[in-house]
């Protein structure tokens, strides 16, 4: 015996699934976590490179960030043998005198 069904009534929607809807959730938590945390650690790498940059100018003094500042060109705190060679000349030209 097949069942009527009334006028005007939807059948029953999906179940939805308590189990998948638990994994969106995890999945969302793991993703803010890891942003969190990258974000976080970003921060922080930050803060301790400029410590670390006001730690050297201080202890070159002035005339030494001086130096320091007519050698490095590209201005990223490092002296390549690009920017030294200048100096290196004219160090060999003066043993050579």
């Amino acid at each position: 015996m097949a069942r009527h069904r009334r006028p005007g009534r939807s059948p029953p929607g999906p179940a939805i699934h308590s189990f998948s809807s638990f994994w969106s959730l995890a999945l969302l938590l793991a993703f803010l976590w890891v942003a969190a945390t990258t974000w976080g650690f970003a921060g922080y790498r930050e803060a301790q490179t400029r410590a670390q940059r006001e730690a050297v100018l201080k202890s070159l003094g002035t005339e030494g960030q001086f130096l320091f500042a007519s050698l490095d060109t590209d201005r990223d705190l490092s002296i390549s043998p690009e920017e030294f060679r200048p100096i290196a000349e004219k160090l060999r030209e003066i043993n050579r005198d």
